[in-house]
């Protein structure tokens, strides 16, 4: 699903840059996360930023999950994609820019069933993200996934907004978390959704998951897309429902999305504070 933002210029939540092949990601003042270009471009270290990451979305009420997952599961995705931008547009502390966006629907696997498939993401990179002196590393040339990044320190498993979650993962009704992809880092990040997606590793299962990713360049051989989406819309509002060709067609524009998510380019700015101490 692609959408044209308006504004702002300049989002409180963004990925910055300095010399020496570092970025961070800010939140307004705070820094949630830290990275540097390891040598001979192999991939990124990444470390947690002092400060954890606010979301952007107000708090999700069981009602609206449960309503939600109501009507035909190929078109789920959509309804929350549409929530979702719809709220990002409003809050004053997301990423949402001046620009073109796409926002698709991945998986978050856990560690045992993790594979490469362009419409997937693995799990959460190891928790010593979270260690003072420890640190991870995203390897774009062993790495057979896509990583996905916490941008605040996980809850533990028995805390109560875990345990809330797992009972929606296990009904299959849990909203999909919101990730963020960074083409500096070939990597996502989480910028919605941190307890739904502890509660989906609690439970060892998968969690379907919306990415959003900008600088999306309009390509005319993609146009019929909009086509498809139209499409899907008529077909997931027909009665009795056409389930087959709602099927196809959900899985022909996720197939094509793929594709229009390599020419995606997130933009950068310049740190204001190009001092701030890295810990490499």
């Amino acid at each position: 699903m692609g959408v044209v933002v308006s504004g702002p210029t300049k989002p409180e939540l963004r990925v910055e840059v300095a010399s020496g092949g570092r970025l961070r990601v800010v939140q307004g003042e705070s820094v949630v996360l830290l990275g540097k270009r390891e040598p001979q471009a192999r991939g990124f270290r990444v470390a947690a930023g002092p400060d954890g990451l606010r979301s952007p979305l107000p708090p999700i009420r069981v009602a609206d999950a449960v309503r939600l997952a109501e009507g035909d599961p190929a078109s789920r995705s959509s309804r929350w994609a549409y929530r979702f931008l719809e709220q990002l547009d409003r809050a004053d502390s997301g990423p949402l820019h001046r620009g073109s966006w796409l926002i698709r629907p991945v998986t978050l696997l856990n560690a045992v069933d993790h594979r490469y498939d362009s419409t997937r993401s693995t799990t959460l990179l190891d928790a010593s993200l979270w260690h003072l002196t420890g640190d991870s590393r995203i390897n774009w040339f062993t790495s057979s996934d896509n990583p996905v990044i916490s941008l605040r320190r996980p809850s533990p498993p028995d805390a109560r907004r875990v345990k809330s979650h797992r009972k929606l993962v296990r009904d299959g009704i849990a909203p999909p978390p919101l990730l963020l992809f960074v083409s500096g880092l070939q990597a996502s990040v989480v910028i919605d959704g941190h307890d739904r997606i502890s509660a989906a590793l609690a439970e060892g299962g998968s969690l379907e998951c919306l990415e959003l990713a900008a600088g999306l360049q309009r390509d005319p051989d993609l146009t019929w897309l909009d086509d498809d989406i139209e499409l899907l819309g008529r077909l997931a509002a027909h009665d009795p429902p056409n389930t087959d060709a709602t099927t196809a067609v959900a899985r022909r524009i996720r197939e094509h999305t793929s594709q229009a998510r390599a020419q995606v380019r997130t933009r950068a700015w310049v740190s204001d504070t190009p001092t701030f101490p890295w810990p490499w």
